[in-house]
């Protein structure tokens, strides 16, 4: 007889933020554009910046700056700093969640499936983007970046996470 011993393990799932349960890519780039002309450099168009994004705040602004022309990133400190102040003031502009994905969710927390958040977005901010567009009782736990904590893809945070769940 074969028996399901899983059933009764408790289950879990972390999702990444940006990207895939929300919408995220007009804050990164009204936020980004803000920062290059506090600088007085040229914005770029919105869909630039989804060749900009995806491994954090650090690399958006050397990817930034090295699309302007700047290649050796001179002006990255400069720019890095207008980037963290102009993005913790606009981290959710315009955000949104992904069609059909808090019906998702809902559903799967109702089948008994904690739910959870890792994030390399700023974790202040991580906190405010899930609040703002799934509420406050959704997710077991939430995770964004921590001076502590080494950034995904490390797999310190996935298995902080799986601890806490």
């Amino acid at each position: 007889m074969c028996s399901a011993w899983w059933i009764n393990i408790p289950m879990g799932i972390i999702f990444d933020l940006d990207g895939t349960l929300s919408d995220t890519l007009d804050s990164i780039s009204y936020s980004g554009n803000l920062a290059l002309q506090m600088l007085g450099l040229a914005p770029f168009e919105r869909d630039r910046f989804r060749y900009f994004v995806g491994d954090g705040a650090d690399e958006l602004v050397r990817r930034m700056l090295i699309a302007d022309g700047d290649t050796t990133c001179s002006r990255y400190d400069e720019l890095r700093a207008a980037y963290r102040q102009t993005f913790s003031e606009h981290a959710d502009y315009n955000i949104r969640a992904y069609d059909g994905m808090p019906e998702t969710l809902k559903e799967l927390k109702k089948k008994g499936i904690k739910l959870a958040v890792l994030s390399n977005k700023p974790h202040r901010q991580a906190i405010e983007v899930v609040n703002k567009l799934y509420g406050y009782d959704l997710f077991e736990y939430i995770q964004g970046n921590v001076k502590d904590m080494p950034r995904k893809p490390a797999p310190d945070g996935a298995l902080h996470i799986a601890d806490i769940l």
